[in-house]
């Protein structure tokens, strides 16, 4: 850029009169302050032109406003956002924490104490009936099972026991087996008699006559009966071939149901008959009763 200056040049000669005088003259230049400085743009240098006082100004574009918004974050990451960030392993945005993603933002896993549902059967400090929480997965006892996939009532079936679940769920044994061990297996039965023994003393005679049977009927296949599940089991039963009438050796031990018949003999623990527990002793007496008594028992 440079400034422009007029010139302005008065050329005086004075003396130009011919002859041998000498010529004299002089120059005068006056110089005339700056004028406005041009106004350029770019790295061009402008060359003078005319001299004016024009002042030439480039226009420069208007600055536009994008009316878009720069997207935002929303706030600060933070551990239920639903955005996996910085050192979190997971994060699902809920507060379950049965899933996959515990409200941590870790993953679940064998021993976070929180069961996930439908990968692990137990975790942490579970308590399981009959059985424990091994590595998540419920470990039933030996000889039970958890046949209703219900944890509240831990493995509820004893399975070496019960005739419909024996040795596993839903494995049933025939009507009439039973279950020992796991195993199903015919009706294990224990027969007593003739000879029957009691507090140390042994008889094959029980007294029927008189009021020394059920409503002093003598009944005999009534009280045969009577005496099998009385001195026994409820589940037991009389086989037949008993015989009724007097007992052959009146001064040899014999049994009897309490009530209305005598008092003497002594009582047979775990037994209840008529007025008490059942009696067996040897007293001298010609009774009528039952002989060659056999009771079958499960």
């Amino acid at each position: 850029m440079f400034e422009r200056r007029v010139l302005w040049v008065v050329l005086a000669l004075a003396g130009c009169t011919g002859g041998d005088e000498a010529n004299t003259g002089f120059m005068t230049v006056q110089m005339v302050g700056p004028t406005t400085p041009m106004t350029t743009t770019g790295d061009d240098t402008t060359s003078a032109g005319p001299a004016d006082d024009t002042t030439t100004t480039t226009p420069i574009a208007p600055t536009t406003t994008d009316p878009t918004p720069a997207p935002t974050t929303g706030g600060d990451p933070f551990c239920g956002d639903g955005v996996v960030e910085g050192d979190e392993a997971c994060d699902d945005g809920n507060a379950d924490n049965t899933d996959a993603c515990l409200t941590t933002c870790v993953e679940a896993a064998c021993g976070d104490t929180f069961v996930h549902v439908g990968v692990e059967a137990c975790d942490g400090g579970t308590v399981v009936v009959n059985g424990t929480c091994s590595m998540c997965q419920v470990a039933c006892t030996a000889g039970f099972a958890d046949c209703n996939d219900d944890l509240a009532d831990g493995c509820e079936l004893p399975t070496s026991s019960d005739p419909a679940n024996c040795g596993g769920c839903g494995i049933a044994c025939a009507g009439d087996q039973t279950c020992a061990d796991s195993l199903c297996a015919a009706p294990v039965v224990q027969q007593f008699g003739p000879a029957h023994s009691f507090v140390g003393q042994q008889s094959d005679f029980f007294i029927t006559q008189g009021c020394c049977s059920l409503a002093c009927s003598d009944d005999a296949a009534g009280m045969a009966d009577y005496f099998c599940k009385r001195f026994y089991n409820a589940g037991c039963a009389a086989e037949p071939g008993y015989v009724q009438g007097p007992q052959a050796d009146p001064e040899a031990t014999k049994m009897h149901f309490n009530d209305g018949c005598t008092s003497q003999g002594v009582d047979i623990p775990g037994t209840t008959c008529e007025g008490g527990p059942c009696k067996i002793g040897a007293w001298s007496e010609q009774t009528t009763g039952l002989s060659n008594l056999v009771c079958t028992c499960p």
